[in-house]
């Protein structure tokens, strides 16, 4: 019996083993990978070849999809008798290269040009603009990214609208886009984001995500969806860089900007520097007509002026420790000296008069200096070779220093004193901002159709904010008690989702996501005592719907709930004076809103794309001018305020087409909007205002020569005058931007020339009456037409040795389509 008990259990493990040798044996491989020819170009519908050890006998082939790419599924027998692979186009052939497991492939095939591709498969051609239920996918050509900086590649992107005041970019008809680069939830400043695109050379975007219904994996603060910058990672061993000059030349200022980018691989390590230097010139002009609830008129001209230099660079080094663990570590530092002066005249003028009878000027002499730091870890681990599962690993901090101060005074030059001050004062603001956040996020593919992903995010800020409010007088500075005070900000914030993404037929996949966050949000000013300290949780459900009517043509629908939260700019107090009755100050206790959202979209042939949608904002906020009484004088205010609720009704369509055999290429987007604003707070204006808008954008390039690498850009900008709770735009904006780029080899030089026609700088904004304010009409100078020459020439060696090709870390978003 017990010889009989031994031998049992020696047939159960001999049996176990065998079935694992078996199931070994049987296993499933994947080889996949891409075919191209020389430029980059996908080639469709290419052969592959899978050979035995002799290089000679073809065991197996394969095709490649429409835009290239191949897998291959062999299991663990067939594997071990394939050793050596290559791909065949339209007669030409590819190098014969070894099999290496989980390692992707990439075949070039040299002699084949876009010329055949379009010929010959006119059908596989990619398109450069793709639509998915939530977002646009833009893949820009070669020789249009050759010798463009990331961010000149973006002002003439397509449904993308770039704002050359601030360098702040959007989508068309969106407001508050967030910017991320692949894929990491990480929103840069846009100090931080300008300075970083400036100097990554557009060569090296693989792809723009243009997202207009962001899912619950990003914070509900984005309201306004999200441009998505992919970049490619460098895949040869080596050096690469890139060195930038810019010049800017307007009416009144200039800008000169030297931008530089080094790229290092060597094995496992990455490493990328991008130091900058900027000295930069700003100037605008003013006029703000104003008339009193007793009639008496003010009329304040304005000059404002400043110099600033600045310094900084980022840091990146990326380490991939396995083919599973990807390590990245990213840095960014920016110091800001600057210095400015505004002068600010007004003249008074009595009840039903028209002499003047008094003036004052308001100078201010400014000096202010700014450190940003900004840094992250990313970790990603997949949790199998094929790339199934796996989680990442985000950890960012922020940290901001600022010293401004003012120096001002209020002179009577007219009529009875000349040059005489009746007030000199001094504004001291030094502020401190600190925040650390971290999310995990976990995705998993349930199978070939469905995906689930999930994760947290967890975030603190502290923001200190002192001002000091001095008056100079013959003993020196005197501290005005009743203005001087401390803000104290804090938040802490808590979110967790889940995400799931299910394809249920070949004309129908869904998306469902839904978000809670958690905040703690305390505002206040240890002076006086006064304090917003409120807690709130919320969900935030968001669902995108997308089917295929017929080939190329897709409806797609979308629902969201977002909330809001003011900027920390927004919130930042601190007077500056426009005239002796009049200045501008942020609001410390400005409160979030919810943003609701439902969108339609019909796509055709990747051409045409028509979108229809319906928002709601709830606690909107707005810049109102109103009346404060301090020192038993009655003084005006500019600031942010909570008013109510807001609707926007919107269609928007785009096209993009082709002409003169793809020699000219337009890109065209209309908006039409229906506004409406309510008033809960019956103070501020009427109880409700209704306003109808549009926006025009045309985007023109001109492929003048492939050879020579010349090309031109005509870019149309107009924006309808527009009306809202607190004020209206009285005027209509249009833009025309000419720009002329010309390449040789590594060398290129791009001239850009802005509104030629000189009708984007002038801005009349006319704000609602009050109690004290019977008329205020404030029209502002920015002065936009300029001309600007960057010379951007590409160094090193690309070439030396081929790496093995990395996933990208937005691969999660990639997989959800």
């Amino acid at each position: 019996m017990k010889f009989k008990s031994i031998l049992l259990k020696e047939i159960n493990v001999l049996s176990i083993v065998f079935f694992l040798l078996g199931s070994s044996l049987y296993s499933q491989h994947i080889i996949k990978g891409n075919v191209e020819n020389l430029k980059n170009e996908p080639l469709p519908f290419s052969t592959i070849h899978i050979l035995n050890t002799d290089k000679k006998t073809i065991l197996k082939s394969a095709f490649s999809n429409g835009v290239g790419e191949f897998k291959i599924t062999l299991d663990t027998i067939s594997l071990d008798k394939t050793k050596y692979m290559y791909a065949r186009y339209l007669g030409e052939k590819s190098d014969t290269i070894a099999i290496v497991k989980n390692k992707p492939i990439t075949f070039i095939i040299k002699n084949s040009g876009a010329i055949n591709l379009s010929e010959v498969v006119v059908n596989a051609e990619r398109p450069t603009l793709i639509a998915k239920s939530d977002r646009f996918i833009y893949t820009p050509n070669k020789t249009l990214k050759e010798g463009l900086s990331a961010l000149e590649l973006l002002k003439i992107a397509p449904l993308i609208d770039f704002n050359a005041r601030n360098d702040e970019l959007s989508i068309i008809n969106k407001e508050n886009t967030m910017v991320i680069i692949n894929g990491r939830k990480s929103t840069l400043p846009r100090e931080m984001l300008a300075s970083l695109l400036k100097t990554t050379p557009a060569r090296n975007i693989k792809d723009i995500e243009i997202i207009t219904n962001p899912g619950s994996e990003y914070t509900a603060n984005t309201t306004g969806g999200i441009i998505n910058i992919n970049l490619k990672r460098n895949l040869d061993e080596g050096f690469l860089g890139n060195l930038s000059l810019v010049s800017e030349q307007a009416n009144v200022f200039n800008t000169s900007i030297l931008n530089a980018s080094l790229n290092y691989r060597k094995g496992k390590v990455g490493i990328r520097i991008s130091p900058f230097i900027n000295r930069s010139f700003n100037y605008n002009e003013t006029d703000i007509q104003v008339v009193n609830a007793n009639n008496r008129r003010e009329n304040t001209t304005g000059e404002f002026e400043r110099k600033y230099f600045v310094l900084g660079g980022g840091f990146g080094l990326d380490y991939n420790i396995d083919s599973q663990n990807l390590l990245s570590i990213n840095g960014f530092i920016s110091q800001v000296d600057g210095n400015s002066n505004q002068t600010n005249i007004t003249n008074y003028t009595p009840f039903n008069e028209s002499v003047i009878d008094s003036t004052f000027s308001s100078p201010i002499d400014s000096e202010d200096y700014y450190l940003y730091n900004f840094g992250n870890i990313f970790y990603e681990h997949k949790l199998d070779t094929i790339d199934k599962r796996k989680i990442t690993l985000n950890v960012d901090y922020n940290q901001f220093r600022k010293e401004n101060t003012d120096s001002g005074s209020f002179n009577r030059i007219f009529p009875n004193d000349v040059n005489s001050t009746d007030n000199q004062y001094r504004n001291v603001f030094p502020q401190d901002f600190f925040n650390i956040s971290g999310s995990v996020d976990y995705s998993s593919k349930i199978n070939d159709k469905s995906k689930i992903s999930m994760g947290t995010q967890v975030s603190t800020t502290n923001f200190e904010n002192d001002l000091s409010y001095f008056t100079i007088t013959d003993s020196g500075l005197e501290e005005n008690s009743d203005l001087s005070n401390t803000f104290q900000f804090k938040e802490n914030y808590l979110a967790g989702y889940v995400s799931y993404s299910k394809t249920f037929s070949k004309k129908l996949n869904a998306t469902f996501g839904l978000r809670i966050e958690g905040t703690n949000y305390l505002s206040e000013n240890e002076t006086t005592q006064e304090k917003i300290d409120s807690s709130y949780v919320n969900l935030f459900p968001n669902l995108s719907l997308a089917y295929t009517i017929k080939d190329k043509k897709i409806l797609s629908m979308a629902l969201s709930k977002k909330i809001r939260r003011p900027s920390i700019e927004s919130l930042l107090p601190g007077r500056t004076f426009i005239n002796p009755n009049f200045f501008v100050e942020n609001n410390p206790f400005l409160q979030p809103f919810l943003f609701y959202n439902g969108e339609v979209m019909y796509a055709i042939n990747y051409k045409y794309f028509i979108s229809g949608g319906f928002s709601y904002i709830d606690n909107q906020s707005d810049d109102f001018i109103i009346p404060i009484i301090e020192n038993g004088e009655t003084l005006q205010k500019r600031t942010t305020i909570n008013y109510g609720n807001s609707t926007k009704t919107y269609l928007t369509f785009f096209t993009r087409q082709k002409w003169f055999k793809g020699l000219w290429r337009m890109d065209f987007s209309g908006s039409l909007n229906f506004l409406s604003f309510r008033d809960q707070t019956n103070n501020l204006l009427d109880s409700k205002i209704n306003n109808v808008n549009y926006n025009i954008t045309m985007n023109n390039t001109l492929f003048l020569s492939d050879k020579k690498g010349l090309m031109a850009f005509v870019i149309l900008r107009y924006y309808s005058p527009i009306e809202n709770v607190a004020f209206e735009r009285e005027n209509a904006l249009f833009k025309t931007d000419l720009g002329l780029k010309k390449t040789f080899k590594n060398l290129s030089l791009n001239l850009y020339l802005s509104d030629i026609f000189n009708t984007y700088n002038e801005t009349r904004i006319k704000y609602r009456s009050n109690l004290v304010q019977l008329f205020n009409r404030q029209i502002r100078n920015e002065f936009t037409r300029s001309i600007s020459l960057s010379v951007n020439y590409s160094f090193g060696n690309s070439r030396l040795k081929r790496i093995e090709r990395k996933k990208i870390a937005n691969d999660e978003l990639k997989n959800r389509l």
